[in-house]
């Protein structure tokens, strides 16, 4: 869920901005709504803790355990990579003289390809665990992004939109399949939450960092995207072997 307010607070603050102002300005602002994401989840009402009162003390184990931080890390870094898109897809594709409803379509594309994934994910084969699905959506942002860096035409840059499914749905699919596995009882919240707010502070950084490589670079900024992806490479082929293949959990709208 904190994922998606991330990326309809860019979305919206680029609207409100995008006539008006420099993209260091638009990039200050994308930035300081993440900021006010991060800080609304510290309001969040406390719930009732799901196990025994025996756990409660070790609520925040898992901030311990390399397997959790890796995926925490990796997971991160590839949904930051999405700061460019987000803040500035819409001002580059109408510097380039597309019309609104055709950028219209291209975001439609995105959530179509992303809504599909969602719909057939339960599924996939078993065998596919979180770590795959995770290094599946690394793959397709690095295809996306390289590719999109250079101004692709029309005609490729509808099917590159398509990726959306693998860059946000299948990093997606894999957090949510780790955590599905290894949460115990009483800690799935804090876990998930601890995720969710690592998720929202790299968004937050890459949003700050994004203005300034697109007011230099323009679209090839996306390829410092393409670099923060293949960061998260690292984590992730550290603990492979540690995280086994687990059966893809259902996704609720609330996980979403």
């Amino acid at each position: 869920m904190w994922l998606r307010c991330s990326s309809c607070s860019c979305a919206t603050e680029t609207r409100a901005v995008c006539n008006a102002s420099s993209a260091l300005r638009t990039a200050s602002a994308i930035f300081a709504g993440n900021c006010a994401v991060a800080a609304a989840a510290f309001l969040l009402v406390r719930l009732p803790r799901e196990g025994p009162a025996r756990q409660r003390s070790a609520t925040h184990h898992h901030l311990r355990q390399p397997a959790f931080l890796a995926i925490a890390a990796a997971g991160s870094l590839i949904q930051a990579s999405h700061a460019i898109y987000y803040a500035f897809s819409t001002l580059d594709w109408s510097a380039k003289g597309y019309s609104g409803i055709t950028i219209g379509v291209l975001w439609a594309l995105g959530v179509m390809a992303e809504i599909v994934l969602f719909a057939l994910a339960p599924r996939l084969p078993k065998s596919i665990g979180p770590v795959t699905l995770i290094l599946i959506g690394a793959a397709g942002a690095v295809v996306r992004w390289t590719a999109t860096a250079f101004d692709p035409p029309l005609v490729l840059l509808a099917p590159l939109q398509l990726l959306h499914a693998l860059s946000f749905g299948a990093t997606l699919l894999g957090t949510m399949a780790y955590l599905s596995r290894n949460a115990v009882d009483g800690q799935r919240a804090a876990q998930q939450g601890d995720m969710a707010m690592i998720n929202v502070f790299g968004m937050a950084t890459a949003s700050g960092v994004a203005g300034i490589l697109y007011s230099h670079l323009g679209s090839l900024s996306y390829l410092a995207m393409t670099a923060i992806v293949v960061l998260a490479f690292l984590p992730l082929l550290a603990v492979r072997q540690q995280v086994t293949a687990h059966s893809l959990p259902e996704l609720s709208d609330r996980d979403a």
